[in-house]
């Protein structure tokens, strides 16, 4: 489900960013958190929403979809 690609990719970011400011990890080292790094900023982009913005759900996820769907 695109949804949990999205919570899982987040969660691997998460986890992995104190490593990334420390300096202590090396890209290539783990397919998933390199994945996660490129594609976290983008989804957070996706969820992120103005007071004054508007989306409606397909909308979200036809986004969403276009940043993760093919490469999780």
């Amino acid at each position: 489900m695109l949804s949990s690609k999205a919570r899982l990719m987040l969660d691997t970011y998460a986890d992995a960013s104190d490593l990334v400011r420390m300096g202590a990890y090396r890209s290539g080292s783990d397919a998933a958190v390199d994945q996660a790094l490129l594609l976290a900023p983008q989804i957070e982009e996706i969820l992120r929403q103005g007071r004054d913005e508007r989306s409606d759900l397909a909308s979200a996820f036809s986004q969403l979809n276009a940043a993760i769907g093919a490469s999780a």
